[in-house]
């Protein structure tokens, strides 16, 4: 099984684990049972920014999912080893033991419940984003026949776009004009550039955009299709679970947390205590 290792500033560079030294500052650290090594291993789909993504400049594994989990392993006094893997297999890899847990804007769902155990740390969802001011009052995917949107392919949000101006169609208005691209970082281009009237993507992408480009962009309308994500751990691993859900908690009291999601823009998506 080949596993790709993204070296930042507090990972290790293969799969053997090796001892680690917690954390001195950290006020209870975990039992020998949590991660025995003192390295988390911790699986993600590096490509998804801005929750997690490798920088193109540095190299480096960055977003808010990176920076949570790498807080939770300080606070738990171990090491944080990312795992790019894909997204699709990222369960599979907690059952198996390959990983001690992944995050990487996992939904909940009651399929993976089956497999594995969650602590939720996150809303998701969809959204419009238009242009600041609204100029065409854009509340829904039914306001765009006869308009041209912007969304990356092969996702979701594609796929709805697809199935609305289909529906456009059959009420005789004229179609959605889809334009699809390969990134999320083109897409939102396109709509700068008001070359479409609105685009279509995941919530926490949209707070993120909006965040990096002030006083262009707004939602059009709320926010749909809503998830909660949540960090997998394997279901025997209730010390790990136990461990990382105080932590959690102990983020959210004492601001960690908070301070996280304004950093990543992600004011949409910010959950209450686990």
């Amino acid at each position: 099984m080949l596993i790709l290792l993204l070296a930042s500033c507090d990972a290790v560079t293969n799969m053997q684990r090796g001892a680690g030294t917690p954390d001195p500052t950290v006020s209870a650290t975990p039992s020998l049972d949590v991660v025995a090594s003192g390295v988390l291993t911790v699986g993600s789909y590096t490509n998804y920014p801005p929750q997690i993504y490798v920088d193109a400049r540095t190299h480096q594994v960055e977003g808010f999912d990176a920076d949570l989990i790498r807080a939770i392993g300080k606070r738990l006094g171990l090491r944080v080893e990312i795992v790019s893997l894909e997204f699709a297999s990222l369960a599979e890899y907690v059952v198996n033991s390959d990983v001690d847990l992944a995050i990487s804007a996992i939904p909940v769902t009651s399929a993976l419940q089956k497999k594995v155990q969650f602590v939720p740390y996150l809303q998701g969802g969809e959204v419009l984003v238009v242009q600041q001011g609204n100029p065409l009052k854009i509340t829904s995917v039914e306001d765009l026949c006869g308009q041209r949107v912007g969304v990356k392919v092969d996702t979701l949000e594609q796929e709805d776009l697809t199935m609305q101006s289909d529906s456009c169609k059959r009420n005789s208005k004229a179609p959605i004009t889809i334009s699809a691209l390969a990134d999320q970082q083109s897409v939102i281009q396109l709509l700068l550039k008001k070359q479409v009237v609105a685009v279509y993507q995941d919530a926490p992408q949209a707070d993120y955009f909006i965040k990096q480009y002030p006083g262009h962009f707004e939602f059009g309308g709320p926010i749909t299709n809503t998830t909660v994500e949540g960090i997998a751990i394997r279901k025997d691993n209730s010390s790990l679970f136990q461990a990382v859900q105080k932590s959690l908690v102990a983020m959210h009291k004492d601001g960690t947390y908070h301070a996280l999601i304004v950093k990543w823009g992600l004011i949409h998506e910010e959950t209450s205590r686990t």
